[in-house]
């Protein structure tokens, strides 16, 4: 009798400190207990890329859940590469009849004008649930969206050159701008026994992704004093340039590249070249020419960073293996766009208007950003089972759509096709 009394009071002893210790975070335990306190605080992350419910959401969404991030993924569209935006809004407007928060994306920031009437605004909450993502990447002009997707590891305005590894130990020559690229074509024709052609330029590849239209004249502007500033703009307007100085937009002078006097010297440029049978100039619809052909390749160095490829040419493989070249970044101590200070933003997102408590949104991008361990942590978690602990070839070959709306230059694996010297 007395041993049962014993056990009796230890267990009423072990009850009351297992009471103790979920009185110590009321609010977590009450809230995991609280259906309708989870559905209020939930955020419905709607993407505008096809999204299958599949083992990679549920393990990101479980993960996310077990730290308080109460989000759902849900997608929109078809593997086109296109969006149209106001089918997007309508679908994620029904949406929101049955949920109580949901947040779309953009590829541009909405104008403030047309915001207002469709978004919260947010800079509030943004500050006060997210201070150093705000701190960092807040747009003081913007008070709706906010940058999901930031590049500033590497930026889409730069050109690069791939020149095959198996050259490199007799040209051992540097390429830093068009001139230096001149002098390396030039030596490859006369020196190369294997048939391949010395470079190759992919016209209008970059255009849906980085809104480089001009792509083959990039090469040359720099040279000039003139960089691009078609990637910064909102919508794709090609061939506007400005000087390399560094001004303020309000003061930055712009171009039409048709009336730079250099227009004409760049163009007979490339049109020698082309005529020496140097390089080719391909228009590129549906897929790469045989790479194998070619001693080099102009490529764009965000290629092997940001997955914009991926994600606007769905289905193909646009993007060249680069593991048998080494890069030379051109003009790599010029600014690449004075528009630009640290990062470039690739999505900004935008909560619905009448979107109740969105905050778990804003807490989640804190957490994300704050350090390499928390973002590969959700990375990783949308990758599903993998057998090593490398897992770029696992998110390569079935990645997760998700991630890229919330890409970090910084902390992103680098593409297994990128050059050894990327």
């Amino acid at each position: 009798m007395v041993k049962l009394i014993r056990l009796i009071s230890l267990v009423m002893i072990l009850m009351v400190v297992l009471a103790g210790c979920a009185r110590n975070n009321p609010d977590e335990s009450e809230r995991l207990a609280d259906p309708k306190a989870t559905a209020e605080e939930t955020v419905t992350v709607v993407l505008p890329v096809p999204l299958e419910v599949d083992l990679y959401t549920a393990n990101a969404e479980e993960s996310l859940f077990d730290q308080w991030f109460p989000l759902e993924f849900m997608g929109y569209g078809k593997n086109s590469g296109y969006i149209d935006n106001q089918a997007y809004l309508d679908y994620c407007l029904d949406i929101s009849q049955e949920r109580n928060n949901v947040v779309m994306f953009f590829r541009s920031p909405v104008p403030e004008h047309n915001a207002a009437g469709l978004f919260e605004e947010i800079t509030e909450v943004y500050r006060t649930h997210a201070p150093n993502h705000f701190e960092t990447y807040a747009n003081e002009e913007d008070n709706y969206g906010v940058a999901t997707a930031v590049n500033d590891r590497i930026q889409s305005h730069r050109l690069a050159v791939l020149v095959r590894n198996e050259y490199l130990d007799v040209y051992q020559q540097s390429i830093r701008t068009a001139s230096e690229y001149e002098a390396f074509l030039e030596w490859a024709d006369q020196n190369l026994t294997d048939g391949r052609k010395p470079g190759l330029i992919r016209a209008n590849l970059y255009e849906k992704a980085y809104h480089n239209t001009y792509v083959p004249f990039d090469l040359f502007m720099p040279e000039y004093g003139y960089v691009s500033l078609s990637p910064a703009l909102p919508i794709n307007i090609g061939g506007l340039y400005t000087g390399d100085e560094q001004y303020s937009v309000d003061d930055v002078d712009v171009f039409a590249l048709e009336s730079l006097p250099q227009f004409k010297e760049a163009a007979l440029k490339l049109a020698e070249w082309i005529q020496d049978d140097w390089i080719d100039v391909v228009n590129i619809e549906d897929s790469l020419p045989n790479i194998e052909q070619y001693a080099s390749v102009v490529v764009n160095p965000a290629d092997y960073a940001t997955g914009e490829l991926a994600f606007c040419y769905p289905d193909k493989a646009m993007c060249v293996d680069a593991t048998d070249f080494s890069m030379f970044i051109l003009y790599p101590d010029r600014v690449p766009n004075p528009w630009m200070d640290s990062f470039q933003p690739l999505y900004h997102a935008y909560v619905l208007k009448g979107s109740k408590n969105p905050t778990a949104f804003f807490s989640f991008l804190e957490w994300l950003y704050h350090n390499e361990d928390n973002y590969r942590q959700f990375t990783r978690s949308g990758t599903g089972p993998s057998d090593d602990n490398n897992h770029v070839s696992t998110q390569s070959a079935q990645p997760w759509p998700v991630l890229s709306f919330f890409y970090n230059g910084r902390w992103a694996d680098l593409s297994s096709a990128a050059p050894a010297n990327f």
